[in-house]
């Protein structure tokens, strides 16, 4: 019971405070609720604990609202290049909780469209309209068993280090219309509501 309570208290957690908020407060992430199942009074108790811990989210809308800005302000600035971006793997779990998070309204201007409409255009044939999903790394995956169980970003991480060590991966990655922009289909369609406001003025 001493080593799985001292195993618990490691867990990396984030600060937060007693929640005071007689109207409710935000529900507690994965990792807080981790770190109170150290407290169980039996180690089967915090077992279970940590079972439906493991239900709760990994992060908060906060923690989720402050990323989007940030993302948003790094797209701009990067003419909707997502590669470099460090925070990937919090956009994803932020999206998988909380979906209407991240939104191409956030950074998508009509100066934007304008430069890309092209590449826009393009990505009706290269993404799926239904998965959303790359055609042309579905089409890898379906090659290679050994991709089905990887992400976009692990598969881009593949091919350049067997097939494409000429080409950096975010070249690969904007090839296969994952990024430059991301989620391109969504990008075009707020591309055509603007483009919709503007023409009703």
């Amino acid at each position: 019971m001493r080593t799985l309570l001292i195993a618990l208290l490691l867990v990396p957690v984030s600060s937060s405070a007693i929640c005071l908020n007689p109207f409710g407060c935000e529900p507690k992430t994965e990792a807080e609720c981790i770190k109170e199942a150290a407290s169980a009074k039996t180690e089967a108790a915090a077992k279970a604990m940590i079972a439906e811990c493991r239900k709760l989210p990994r992060v908060t809308l906060s923690q989720c609202k402050v990323a989007e800005k940030q993302w948003a302000q790094y797209l701009s600035s990067r003419g909707g290049v997502e590669w470099d971006w460090s925070e990937r793997s919090l956009k994803y779990e932020c999206k998988k909780n909380f979906p209407a998070t991240f939104s191409p309204a956030l950074w998508v201007t009509s100066s934007y469209c304008e430069k890309n409409a092209a590449r826009l255009a393009q990505a009706e044939n290269e993404v799926d309209s239904t998965s959303l999903k790359s055609v042309r790394l579905e089409q890898a995956r379906r090659k290679a068993p050994e991709l089905i169980d990887l992400d976009d970003w692990q598969v881009i991480d593949v091919l350049q280090s067997v097939y494409y060590r000429d080409k950096s991966k975010a070249e690969l990655a904007a090839s296969v219309f994952i990024d430059a922009p991301p989620e391109p289909l969504s990008v075009a369609a707020e591309c055509k509501r603007l483009a919709a406001g503007a023409s009703a003025k």
